[in-house]
């Protein structure tokens, strides 16, 4: 894992970290406003980078995630937050409770288990996309994408993939991501939760039925109309003010 940092240092802490076999160049690209607020850490996921080893699993990328936090910024950060994969990631964080968190933002959350078949099926989707230079093959266009409420105005959220991904990195990573399963230690954390997705994605607004049996402290928001990540990918700049006003509730407008 490799981790790329903007901003003054002495600013409050905040991770960002991206989605599934995403470019992490995309993340800053989308949210590098705040680097005048916050001092960004943004993670690269293993084999999402040139010169990285296969991807591993979220335990060992969160352990990574941890390892960097204790040394480097005593344990701690302000805010992190997640977008599709990555708040399934920061789910997984938030369950090991090993770094102190106060504000966790997951945007997209998928913990709504749709099996290993479903995860043998995606990176038979995605080793096609790779394949094929970046054009979406058919399972993505006409199952992957409407069951995400996506359509043809959103591929282009699909350009932030990064292709450079080995075959044991796709099977390793979309395994994961589609037997994740919620864990109760999540009840554990001290961290204020935000629950962010659209109307449009089923299995987001699933995901959030599963958490909210775990957790008390929390805010979510179903964005009307809106497909997965769509914020993200295409209005960052109303994304970006919503964290920024979210960080202003900390301690009053210290942040």
């Amino acid at each position: 894992m490799l981790f790329h940092t903007y901003g003054e240092f002495n600013a409050p802490k905040l991770l960002l970290m991206h989605g599934m076999l995403n470019d992490w160049h995309i993340v800053y690209d989308k949210m590098k406003s705040l680097a005048d607020k916050y001092y960004l850490i943004i993670p690269a996921m293993d084999g999402c980078y040139d010169g990285s080893g296969d991807f591993t699993s979220f335990a060992d990328q969160c352990r990574q995630i941890e390892e960097y936090v204790g040394i480097h910024l005593g344990g701690k950060l302000d805010l992190v937050y997640g977008i599709s994969q990555g708040a399934t990631l920061m789910d997984e964080l938030l369950c090991r409770n090993k770094i102190e968190i106060r504000v966790a933002i997951l945007d997209g959350l998928y913990v709504a288990r749709q099996g290993a078949l479903v995860g043998k099926l995606t990176a038979r989707q995605l080793l096609k996309t790779q394949k094929n230079g970046g054009e979406l093959p058919w399972g993505i266009k006409h199952i992957m994408m409407p069951l995400m409420g996506m359509d043809e105005k959103d591929m282009a959220a699909f350009n932030c993939l990064y292709l450079g991904f080995s075959k044991v990195t796709a099977e390793r990573n979309a395994h994961e991501q589609y037997t994740y399963t919620q864990s109760p230690e999540i009840a554990k954390t001290n961290a204020k939760i935000y629950l962010w997705c659209g109307s449009k994605e089923p299995y987001a607004i699933k995901s959030h039925h599963i958490i909210k049996r775990y957790i008390t402290n929390y805010e979510e928001t179903v964005f009307d109309g809106c497909a997965h990540g769509e914020l993200f990918f295409f209005q960052p700049e109303k994304l970006c003010e919503m964290i920024s006003e979210i960080g202003r509730k900390l301690n009053g407008n210290a942040l």
